[in-house]
């Protein structure tokens, strides 16, 4: 795959966020109006353009103050999923809140690149971990999202089915084949004693952030209902 495509295939990922976002804001967002700027002779489209793949189309754009949570499975998804969908809502003076579920510190082929090594200690996959989320603190201060705007859970990679089935409940906790950890081992965490367990993650404090009054339960996890007052939700 060339990365022109890449970049089309990740465009076409934010329009279907886009669209999904529209049918919630009632039609308020103008998705005919999204366009890719002409190609520029001679050069593929880099890194560099893809911010310009998706832009705010001339006079409307999404509802003012519209507000949207991004609940991220791994650092990048949020950017991969959601990037244009950040973009517009910082257009459009809205407020976004990306949670990340886990640091992607079980990603063992992306880890093994990175140190140039296979045979990687649990250590290894911790610092992978805070790798990525410095990595992911950097992408969202390129697409305006603060960081006081972001929540890491620090969950398992990879463990989440887990955590949903046999780990429900606080005992036993998962422990991660990769950290070889129960509890999430990154100080930037909302919770580092939040047990590696489905109740863990469904705890409604995890994802309640200053200003979201959430009025019902509020968890990271897909099918369940998440009530927040004036919030929209948006899954990667």
């Amino acid at each position: 795959m060339t990365r022109r495509e890449a970049l089309r295939r990740i465009t076409a990922l934010n329009v279907c966020g886009l669209a999904w976002l529209a049918g919630l804001g009632r039609g308020h967002a103008d998705i005919n109006g999204l366009k890719a700027p002409p190609a520029r002779p001679g050069r593929a489209a880099g890194l560099a353009d893809a911010a310009a793949l998706i832009e705010p189309p001339g006079g409307a754009g999404l509802r003012r103050g519209l507000r949207v949570m991004v609940f991220a499975p791994h650092p990048d998804d949020e950017t991969i999923a959601a990037g244009g969908l950040l973009q517009l809502l910082r257009a459009s003076r809205g407020t976004a809140r990306v949670v990340f579920v886990t640091s992607g510190d079980g990603y063992a082929e992306g880890a093994a690149h990175h140190f140039g090594r296979r045979d990687l200690v649990p250590s290894d996959y911790i610092e992978y971990g805070r790798i990525r989320c410095r990595e992911a603190l950097q992408a969202m201060k390129s697409l305006g999202v603060r960081s006081g705007e972001i929540d890491f859970l620090g969950f398992p990679d990879a463990g989440i089915s887990a955590l949903l089935s046999s780990h429900w409940m606080a005992d036993p906790a998962y422990v991660s084949p990769h950290t070889r950890v129960s509890r999430p081992p990154y100080a930037e965490c909302r919770d580092t004693d939040a047990a590696y367990t489905g109740t863990g993650l469904a705890k409604p404090s995890l994802t309640r952030s200053p200003g979201s009054h959430p009025t019902g339960s509020s968890c990271p996890i897909p099918g369940t209902v998440i009530r927040t007052t004036g919030w929209q939700v948006c899954w990667c």
